[in-house]
């Protein structure tokens, strides 16, 4: 995501991250590349990808509120998807799928409209 982000003139918010839903593993997804992430997703992992893309600034700090995140200067926008990891079988963020089956777009274009 942040390769992404960067090839479009935006930044990643680096301290908020992903995270497994309702609780489970992995405890953080991380929207950029770092060598010193290990986490394997495995098979039936439930997760929640949840990029915060930056017009520039790379950290939010919580408001007294304890609600709001904001920035010093930045328009931050935040996006939410939940992933069922069901295929490949593990995959290693940083080296990349053992295994990846995609949905052919006939399928994927019908799944869309039902929406």
């Amino acid at each position: 995501m942040n390769k992404t982000a960067r090839q479009r003139g935006f930044t990643v918010i680096k301290n908020l991250t992903g995270h497994g839903v309702g609780h489970e593993e992995p405890e953080y997804i991380f929207n950029f590349f770092s060598r010193w992430d290990d986490e394997l997703l495995k098979n039936g992992m439930v997760l929640a990808s949840v990029p915060f893309i930056s017009i520039f600034e790379e950290e939010m700090y919580q408001s007294n509120d304890g609600w709001r995140f904001l920035t010093n200067e930045s328009v931050v926008a935040q996006f939410e998807h939940t992933i069922n990891e069901g295929r490949p079988d593990y995959y290693d963020i940083a080296r990349g799928p053992t295994e990846v089956k995609t949905m052919d777009s006939d399928r994927h274009r019908e799944w869309r409209n039902v929406r």
